[in-house]
C-alpha cells in the first residue's frame, strides 16, 4: 500500500551511488547486495545517510534498466569499489511513501537487511 502521490520540487542532493545496468528481470537480485555495499562503504568512512535509499533510473528499456542505487549524504565520500559520489538531481517529481510490511520489504529486496 502507498500513500497518495504528491507533486514536489526537490533540491539537488549529494549521494553515494552504485551505477548498474541489468536485465529487467534481475532487478530484485541486485538491489539487496547493492544496498549492503552502499551501507558498508558509508560505515567504513563514518558517514551516515541523511535520508532513505532511492533508485534513480536513467533508462528503462524493455529488457535492460540503467539506474543508480543511492543514499543521500551530507559529506562527500571517497570512491570505494562500485560506490561513487553522485547526486540526486533537482527536479519536479511525484513522491509517495510505501506502507509495506517488513515481510513485503524483505521479499522486494532479498539480502538488503
Amino acid at each position: 500500500m502507498i500513500d497518495k502521490p504528491k507533486i514536489v520540487r526537490t533540491e539537488a542532493q549529494p549521494a553515494a551511488v552504485i551505477h548498474l545496468t541489468v536485465a529487467r528481470d534481475k532487478m530484485r537480485e541486485v538491489m539487496g547486495p547493492g544496498l549492503k555495499e552502499l551501507r558498508a562503504a558509508l560505515a567504513a568512512q563514518g558517514i551516515e545517510p541523511t535520508g532513505p535509499w532511492f533508485t534513480h533510473h536513467l533508462t528503462l528499456g524493455p529488457s535492460h534498466w540503467d539506474f543508480e542505487i543511492g543514499v543521500p549524504i551530507a559529506a562527500p565520500i571517497q570512491a570505494q569499489g562500485r560506490v561513487k559520489l553522485g547526486e540526486l538531481p533537482a527536479r519536479t517529481a511525484a513522491r509517495t511513501v510505501s506502507c509495506a510490511t517488513a515481510a513485503t520489504k524483505a521479499s522486494a529486496a532479498p539480502g538488503a537487511n
